[in-house]
């Protein structure tokens, strides 16, 4: 892969703090036909790789569904502040695969982590502590034959957003 497309897995912190870290992608420059016809061979793969890595990694678009599904995300977070011995709410993101219920979650978590970091992570201070924010992906019900269980196999359930930030 080219350019930023390198792997890595989200639920890795490593890949994470990649993913959270990683500036914004820079739209490469548009070619006019006559230009793009006396690019060279390598120059031109180059120029079609960028623009196949941007077509195929465009951002995040902040629809009005988005946005709701955020500002909800935040009230559940806020909510969530509570001392340890008091229940914490939970979100569950539910709809038909495909309509970005990973990419809402993602996109606030990501949010959410920038903006933890930057208000409680003191840099001078050895070792990395932030913010513990979890989610998890409740395993498709209605994929089941009706009467059928599978078993669990450890899958958790439900989304559940819990804002705590070290202080050792």
């Amino acid at each position: 892969m080219t350019g930023q497309g390198q792997l890595y897995s989200l639920s890795r912190k490593e890949g994470w703090r990649r993913y959270v870290e990683a500036p914004a992608r820079e739209r490469p420059g548009q070619l006019p036909p006559g230009q793009l016809k006396r690019l060279g061979g390598a120059a031109r793969e180059e120029y079609d790789e960028a623009r196949h890595d941007w077509h195929a990694n465009f951002g995040i678009l902040r629809t009005p569904q988005l946005a709701a599904a955020h500002d909800e995300l935040e009230v559940i977070v806020a909510a969530g502040r509570c001392d340890p011995d008091r229940v914490r709410g939970a979100a569950v993101i539910d709809a038909l695969p495909g309509l970005g219920k990973t990419t809402a979650a993602n996109s606030f978590a990501r949010g959410f982590d920038r903006d933890q970091i930057r208000r409680h992570l003191n840099p001078h201070r050895p070792g990395r502590r932030g913010p513990a924010l979890l989610f998890r992906q409740a395993p498709q019900a209605r994929d089941e034959p009706a009467g059928h269980r599978q078993p669990r196999r450890g899958r958790p359930v439900g989304v559940r957003a819990a804002a705590r930030l070290g202080a050792r």
